[in-house]
Formats: C-alpha cells, structure tokens, sequence
C-alpha cells in the first residue's frame, strides 16, 4: 500500500549528484570518491542511451534507478539494463520501486527499446523477490572476471 502518494518521479539532474551517491554508497555498503563518482555520474547523464530517475517525497529523495540503452546485435535491437535501483529505507515497501518502474518503462517503449534486463547480486535475495513480482523472470546466470 502506498503511503506516500505525492511521489513524483523526475528526470535525476547534475545537481543531484551528492543524493545519488549517497544512495549508490548505502547499496553497495561503500564509500565511493566523490570526484570521481561526480565525473561519471555527469558523463552518464550526458547520454541519450542513459535514463536516470529519482522519487522525490517533496523536497526529499526517496529512490533512484538508473539505466543504460545500447543496441544488442543479438537483440537485433535496443535493450535496456537496469545498473541500480535503490530505495531509502524509510520508503521500502510503500510501492516506490514500482513507481520508478513504471515510470521506466514508459521511457523505455517511447524509445522502442526491445527489452528491459537487470542483473542483481545473488545475495539480494529481496531484490529478487521484488523483479520477480513485477514481471522479471530468471533467464541467465552472469559471470564475472575481476581486473
């Protein structure tokens, strides 16, 4: 049930750099440079091929989800991955994420993106859980080499 019912999902902006890192920190339980996170953060914002969204409960961010576009050859197509998506613990539960979704998914058959992936830590069994609920399902294991 949504308790929170003046959540407006908007477009993230280059000023909102310091909420999405603080939420990207509290994801990956790190403490990620601001500079650099700040550089790559305006970069990817500068795309076209990138959709980055935050939930907003007035003046306060509730979520954000981002995501990256490219055209997959063996798609034939664009696809769409879903990098992060994070809500604030206050929020969790309140149907935000889906909301940032929702939203997404609009963007995403405006710009007739063929399909929409995400790919989450095998540990993250309640994110599972939450893709599974809105429609996800498991197709593929993904594997990994650390430089």
């Amino acid at each position: 049930m949504l308790n929170f019912p003046m959540i407006q999902i908007k477009t993230a902006r280059p000023g909102d750099v310091d909420i999405v890192l603080t939420f990207i920190n509290e994801l990956e339980n790190a403490t990620f440079n601001r500079m650099i996170f700040s550089e790559l953060y305006l970069e990817n914002l500068s795309s076209e091929n990138n959709v980055y969204l935050i939930a907003w409960d007035g003046k306060v961010a509730a979520g954000f989800l981002s995501c990256h576009i490219q055209g997959l050859l063996h798609h034939n197509a664009p696809v769409a991955e879903i990098q992060e998506m994070f809500v604030a613990r206050k929020y969790r539960s309140q149907g935000i994420g889906e909301r940032l979704l929702e939203s997404l998914r609009k963007i995403l058959k405006s710009r007739k993106v063929n399909q929409l992936e995400v790919t989450s830590n095998r540990k993250r069994s309640l994110a599972h859980r939450f893709y599974l609920a809105n429609y996800f399902t498991w197709t593929s294991k993904k594997f990994v080499y650390k430089l």
